[in-house]
């Protein structure tokens, strides 16, 4: 008796079944993981450094809603994970930036210097509001690298004279701690650690 062979067409049909069967239920987590990722981007500040790319995930966001509406629920799950992956994305590339302003802030603040990193974040911002993500972030880095760069050379300067002042204090360096931190610190100055040093000496600096 010989077998019975499916036809052809009946294999696809199976799989078109499969297919669809995956996609039978709303996408309610990519949904809520969208919304969640898009609010959380804008809470960042998303629509003000990078507003171009937020035009996107929103309306990615306002495509898979209404793919949702019209039961797309496939539709709405591959808009809703576009959208989460971009709103993430964004996400992080405004919080490399505002650290970046944060911590050039703090360089002028502390050495008292206008640093050329101040309108190396300029042109990073301006890039940002353009749509240029890719340059914004480039020079972004380069402004915070700037502005270590400042604030280890203060920690240096600050560290020398430390070491200067507590070596005068002759009394002090009968302090085994006192000394040893001395020689980690003179190390670190010469390899010009300055974060370094000054982390290890300000502990022994004398009260204002």
């Amino acid at each position: 008796m010989s077998k019975v062979r499916p036809s052809r067409w009946v294999g696809q049909l199976i799989a078109t079944l499969a297919l669809f069967g995956c996609a039978a239920a709303p996408p309610i987590q990519e949904m809520s993981d969208a919304r969640q990722s898009t609010r959380a981007a804008v809470d960042a500040g998303a629509d003000r450094y990078f507003p171009t790319i937020m035009r996107n995930v929103n309306a990615q966001l306002a495509e898979a809603e209404r793919q949702l509406a019209m039961v797309d629920y496939r539709g709405a799950e591959q808009q809703a994970l576009a959208a989460k992956s971009e709103a993430l994305w964004v996400r992080g590339m405004v919080l490399a930036l505002t650290s970046s302003v944060e911590i050039v802030a703090q360089a002028e603040r502390i050495t008292k210097l206008e640093l050329n990193a101040h309108s190396t974040l300029r042109q990073a911002l301006n890039a940002a509001l353009q749509g240029d993500e890719a340059v914004a972030m480039v020079l972004a880095e380069q402004a915070r690298r700037e502005a270590d760069l400042a604030l280890e050379n203060h920690d240096l300067e600050q560290a020398q004279i430390l070491a200067t002042n507590l070596h005068g204090q002759t009394q002090h360096l009968q302090s085994t701690a006192l000394r040893e931190a001395l020689e980690s610190a003179e190390e670190a100055i010469q390899q010009h650690e300055g974060h370094r040093a000054y982390s290890l000496l300000v502990p022994y600096a004398p009260p204002p």
